[in-house]
């Protein structure tokens, strides 16, 4: 029987899940699974789950759909916690997991870092709250937030920042200009916004570690700004593929090696252009 595992969200068409999770079953000998891709929206999203049969095991799931996804089964505490799961396991119950927390501090260890007291992230979504736990899970005590509506960047991070002991303070994204009154050891960017090259040598220049989570565009501007300013650049393709190993061990119970999946991706990424 086939195993069948997918990546759900809208839009879905640039996912490079597919490909890695593939490369993942073969580098297993894993040779009865599938991997798929489907565009969901959340109010799709019951409906699509409906009509998973008995051979699904799980779904890697994004945008925007991991906070929605917790109606659906049971949730790990550090999915709770952050109100965001972007994996599931098909179950009686379902089970429902944070990889992308696990995915970050991987992804910055790999790097070499393992350890800071401040950060900047910019944005305040679901891909924010897991930077802020990973952050924390560094020491990171501080963090800046840069968000298009201060409100609703502390709806969305202050429960977690209360949880994980940490102090944000949250500025408009217009006041991007006012970060640099604040260097920090880190900056996350997990918007999906393809910033001006002058935008990306300023924000740059603010730490000596800079992370995309972006990776259908890399290098990005800000992964190019952050190169040449001789800062330590972690990309988005680092996160993609750190995050799905967990996913794989979660579906499969087996983990495949990084380095040729890393490898794969950036071939990939660089093949479309």
């Amino acid at each position: 029987m086939t195993h069948r595992c997918a990546v759900i969200g809208s839009p879905i068409a640039h996912s490079l899940s597919p490909i890695l999770h593939r490369a993942a079953y073969e580098q297993l000998g894993l040779r009865d699974w599938s991997y798929e891709s489907f565009d969901v929206t959340p109010q799709a999203l019951p409906e699509f789950l409906a009509s998973c049969t008995t051979q699904w095991v799980g779904l890697s799931v994004t945008a925007p759909l991991k906070s929605a996804l917790l109606e659906h089964g049971l949730a790990e505490q550090r999915a709770k916690d952050l109100n965001a799961a972007n994996t599931l396991v098909f179950g009686h119950p379902n089970r429902l997991y944070n990889t992308d927390v696990t995915g970050m501090r991987v992804a910055l260890a790999s790097h070499g870092v393992e350890k800071a007291g401040t950060a900047i992230v910019l944005g305040a979504g679901a891909t924010a709250r897991s930077a802020l736990a990973a952050l924390e899970a560094l020491g990171v005590s501080t963090i800046t937030v840069a968000a298009r509506s201060v409100q609703r960047a502390h709806d969305s991070l202050d429960p977690i920042a209360a949880i994980l002991g940490v102090d944000v303070e949250v500025v408009d994204w217009t006041s991007l200009d006012s970060l640099g009154e604040h260097p920090a050891d880190i900056l996350i960017s997990t918007v999906p916004t393809v910033f001006e090259p002058s935008r990306a040598v300023q924000l740059a220049a603010l730490t000596p570690v800079v992370f995309d989570i972006v990776y259908h565009d890399y290098p990005t501007n800000l992964s190019r700004a952050a190169q040449a300013a001789g800062a330590l650049d972690v990309d988005g393709v680092d996160l993609l593929v750190y995050q799905a190993i967990d996913q794989v061990v979660l579906m499969t119970g087996r983990r495949p090696q990084a380095e040729p999946l890393l490898e794969l991706c950036r071939q990939a990424v660089a093949a479309r252009g």
